[in-house]
C-alpha cells in the first residue's frame, strides 16, 4: 500500500514538473508544433540528418513559394520578397515558349552528380530532391554538425528567450534551444527541423514584406512556415 502511494505521489510530481515546461508565446489553440519538447535525442528524433557535409542556405516556404532567408549583421535572420525560383526551360518540340522566370533565377540541379557519397545512413547522390544554389549568388549560408547550426561567422543558431530564431556567439544564457536541429525529408522537400518538428512561424517586421522567424507563434499575425534547405554548390 505504501508502495502504491509512493507511485501516485511520484506521478503527481512528474505531472506538475512537466506542466512547468510549457513555453512562452502566443497561444494558438495549443498547437503542438509550437511547443517542441526541451528533451532532444539526435539519434531518435524523426530519423533526421544531424550532421551535413555541405554548406546550405535556407528558404522560407509559404503556400508553395520559397523566399530566400538572409542574415543581419547582428545574427538575426529574416526573409523578404526575394524568391528562390527554378529557371524556365522550354519543352521541345513545342511552338510556344514557356513563361519567363522571375529575375535572378537559381538553378535547380542535382548536387555533386559525379561524386556520390553517404553520410549518417542516407544517400545524397541517390536523391534528386535537394534544392541547390550557386555560391556566386552570395546567399547567407550555414552548417550543421551534431545538431548544432552555425553561420558563416561561426555563430551558433539558437532560439532566443522570445522564441526568435537567430545566431549568436556566445549563445544567450536564457536561450530556449542552441542545438537539436536536423534536416528531414517531408512532402518532397528537405526541411530544417527543431526536435524533429518542421513547423516554424513568421512575424512581420514592417509593411514591406520583411519577416522574422520564430519557433512559436508570438502574435495573432504569425503564420506557419517551413524552412527549406538549399544546398551550396
Amino acid at each position: 500500500m505504501k508502495f502504491a502511494t509512493a507511485i501516485i505521489a511520484a506521478f503527481g510530481f512528474s505531472a506538475v514538473a512537466n506542466a512547468n515546461l510549457i513555453q512562452r508565446g502566443y497561444d494558438d489553440d495549443n498547437d503542438d508544433d509550437s511547443s517542441p519538447t526541451p528533451i532532444y535525442n539526435p539519434y531518435t528524433a524523426g530519423g533526421g540528418i544531424t550532421t551535413f557535409p555541405n554548406r546550405f542556405a535556407l528558404g522560407a516556404k509559404i503556400d508553395g513559394d520559397i523566399y530566400v532567408v538572409f542574415e543581419l549583421s547582428d545574427g538575426q535572420i529574416e526573409y523578404g520578397p526575394k524568391k528562390y525560383t527554378v529557371p524556365c526551360v522550354t519543352p521541345t518540340p513545342t511552338p510556344t515558349p514557356c513563361e519567363e522566370p522571375t529575375p535572378n533565377p537559381i538553378t535547380y540541379t542535382h548536387p555533386n552528380p559525379h561524386k556520390p557519397w553517404k553520410r549518417d545512413g542516407f544517400d545524397f547522390d541517390g536523391d534528386d530532391s535537394w534544392l541547390t544554389f550557386d555560391s556566386s549568388y552570395g546567399y547567407d549560408w550555414y552548417t550543421l554538425k551534431n545538431s548544432v547550426l552555425r553561420d558563416s561567422k561561426y555563430r551558433i543558431g539558437e532560439i532566443a528567450a522570445n522564441h526568435q530564431f537567430q545566431f549568436d556567439s556566445p549563445v544567450q544564457p536564457d536561450a530556449l534551444y542552441s542545438s537539436g536541429f536536423s534536416i528531414v525529408h517531408d512532402d518532397g522537400y528537405w526541411l530544417l527541423a527543431l526536435n524533429g518538428k518542421t513547423t516554424f512561424w513568421d512575424s512581420p517586421v514592417n509593411d514591406n514584406g520583411i519577416y522574422k522567424i520564430y519557433n512559436a507563434p508570438i502574435n495573432p499575425k504569425a503564420r506557419k512556415i517551413e524552412l527549406v534547405v538549399l544546398v551550396l554548390l
